[in-house]
């Protein structure tokens, strides 16, 4: 009886131990699980998630002016205007009156001293476009993206030497309507190819074409404009990025 009482005493002793190490191993391997899957969907998370594409461009906008109401700025901006200023109204804030827009700091900052020393308050506002953000993109695709942002670059960059040259007198207004049209077909055939991608029919890829069409039509705009000077070439530069800021 004893043996077998033992015998007995011993079996459940060793299987509340068994028991204890089972769920100690079972605790363990849950706890792993939890954290292997922690990892899993990390990987997941991170191969589904959102990525980002940049351009290679920071505006450099100088203004002269910073008011609390609209009104004040307008008549601001108008006054800049006479000068040969965009006179673009940009609100942070305060209303702020922006003359030009340039895409290196060191011109931004050779105008804004020359300013500055006819007591001109010339303050540089630099600001960058936003990364369009996008989910992992299938090859063509992202050629259309990097392909798209390029012409883009090249646009704003094109209104910016475009402006300067007419400024200067080295192109004519016909010349410059010309350079207009041709940025502007660059940009609509990007719009129109994207536009057959199901990728750029949603999210910020949708924004982003979008936003490229409404720069094209702007281009378009000038370019069947009457006469103009360069003032108004430096307030379309200006709007064209703002245009992309807000996507």
């Amino acid at each position: 009886m004893m043996d077998k009482y033992y015998s007995t005493y011993y079996y459940r002793r060793k299987s509340k131990k068994n028991k204890a190490y089972l769920s100690v191993i079972l605790a363990v391997v849950f706890i792993l699980s939890i954290f292997t899957g922690i990892i899993v969907i990390a990987s997941n998370s991170k191969s589904n998630g959102n990525y980002s594409t940049s351009f290679n461009l920071t505006c450099y906008f100088l203004s002269t002016g910073n008011f609390d109401d609209l009104t004040s700025a307008t008549v601001f901006a108008d006054s800049s205007k006479i000068k040969g200023g965009a006179g673009y109204i940009y609100r942070k804030n305060k209303y702020n009156v922006l003359l030009s827009v340039y895409f290196e700091d060191k011109k931004a900052k050779l105008v804004q001293s020359t300013l500055q020393s006819k007591n001109d308050n010339a303050v540089i506002i630099a600001l960058d476009f936003p990364a369009i953000l996008h989910y992992r993109l299938e090859s063509l695709a992202k050629e259309r993206l990097l392909a798209t942002i390029k012409a883009v670059e090249n646009a704003i960059i094109g209104v910016y030497d475009i402006s300067n040259g007419y400024d200067t007198e080295a192109l004519t207004q016909r010349a410059v309507k010309e350079k207009l049209k041709e940025l502007n077909t660059s940009l609509i055939n990007e719009f129109e190819k994207n536009a057959a991608i199901d990728e750029f029919k949603k999210n910020k890829l949708l924004d982003f074409n979008n936003a490229v069409y409404k720069i094209a039509l702007s281009l378009n705009e000038a370019m069947l404009a009457g006469d103009f000077e360069a003032k108004d070439l430096r307030f379309l530069n200006i709007d064209m990025c703002f245009m992309l800021m807000s996507i």
